[in-house]
């Protein structure tokens, strides 16, 4: 994979993957690939990332906790 595509990716879920090759590869978020998405529900379409969001939750939780540790 270029490195465009390794620094474009960093600002997709964190569960986002690339696979095939560098010529022809499709974009996976959670397991899911984008292009197989598309086709069954048409664009644009909005996907929502479970791992992303647990992880968010968790460094929320975690801020609210060192910064108000009697909540």
């Amino acid at each position: 994979m270029n490195e465009l595509l390794e620094s474009r990716l960093k600002i997709f879920p964190i569960s986002s993957e690339l696979v095939g090759s560098q010529d022809s590869s499709q974009l996976y978020i959670g397991g899911c690939s984008l292009t197989a998405l598309a086709e069954e529900f048409d664009t644009p379409l909005y996907v929502i990332d479970q791992a992303t969001l647990d992880s968010n939750l968790a460094g929320y939780r975690r801020a609210l906790q060192a910064n108000y540790p009697a909540a």
